[in-house]
């Protein structure tokens, strides 16, 4: 459509598009089970079932407060998980464009590349369910690597199969981690502070994801090309440490650590 057209005729369809979608979720969408004359959980307040208790998973969980867990290393595991998710996908969508294309790709390829990530972080997301049956700390350190997986192989993505797998890879992996971070977080954490603590590691995350298109569009203009190699090291932490948010102990900061090491010195060895 750029190409045939302009980016004008592009953002007035997208707004097209999007008006549309908010007339059917107007239609469809309700904010109460009561509005389809449904109940919570499907149980009647009249039946017997609702006379049963809940059970509790993890009755031992202790009940936590917004300021004890900002001072957990857990939770700076897990901002460091929500950055090392949200910055690769934020940086590779706002400066994919001119990176493929520098590369040697064509406008319309590109377009199509990034339009397929886009639709398979859905996929992603869907695979997040899997904390369901798995443990979703695992879940979320292996959509992490399979993410920096993806920003590494688009870092040389100079034909249009290794970009649309490198694409493939880092739209579900942060599909993925980006759903079960929430799961994680409600899993340590309880459902008592769960709005709270997820507002911050997402305020935190964001913030560091805002200003990173502007960090690699000045490292662009410094180096002459994209070293999207910081969002690959970015990544690799994230996926190393947060294993840590299961059990913080000395043993497993060392253990961490050396695996941090490891993962910068390879890193660098690939890259430059």
């Amino acid at each position: 459509m750029v190409q045939h057209y302009s980016w004008r005729t592009g953002w007035i369809v997208l707004a097209l598009l999007t008006l549309a979608l908010a007339a059917l979720g107007w239609l469809l969408v309700r904010n109460r089970p009561s509005d389809l004359g449904q109940h919570p959980d499907g149980i009647d307040p009249a039946s017997d079932a609702a006379a049963v208790p809940l059970q509790v998973e993890r009755p031992d969980l202790e009940a936590w407060t917004l300021r004890a867990v900002l001072r957990t290393p857990q939770f700076a595991v897990l901002c460091l998980s929500a950055t090392a998710c949200f910055v690769p996908w934020t940086v590779c969508t706002m400066h994919g464009r001119m990176h493929l294309e520098g590369l040697g790709l064509s406008t319309d390829v590109t377009a199509g590349i990034l339009g397929t990530m886009v639709l398979l972080s859905v996929v992603g997301r869907l695979t997040g369910g899997l904390g369901d049956f798995l443990v979703p700390e695992k879940v979320l350190g292996y959509a992490l690597l399979v993410e920096g997986a993806g920003v590494l192989a688009f870092l040389f993505a100079e034909t249009p199969f290794l970009a649309y797998l490198s694409t493939t890879l880092l739209a579900v992996g942060f599909g993925a981690g980006y759903i079960s971070l929430a799961v994680v977080l409600a899993r340590f954490f309880g459902a008592g502070v769960f709005a709270q603590v997820l507002g911050v590691n997402y305020m935190i995350a964001g913030i560091l994801q805002a200003i990173s298109p502007g960090l690699a569009g000045w490292s662009y203009d410094l180096s002459g090309g994209y070293r999207i190699d910081q969002c690959h090291i970015i990544e690799h932490a994230g996926g190393s440490l947060h294993m840590l948010a299961a059990r913080a102990s000395a043993a497993w900061w060392d253990r961490i650590n050396a695996r941090v090491i490891r993962c910068v010195a390879w890193s660098s060895d690939i890259l430059w």
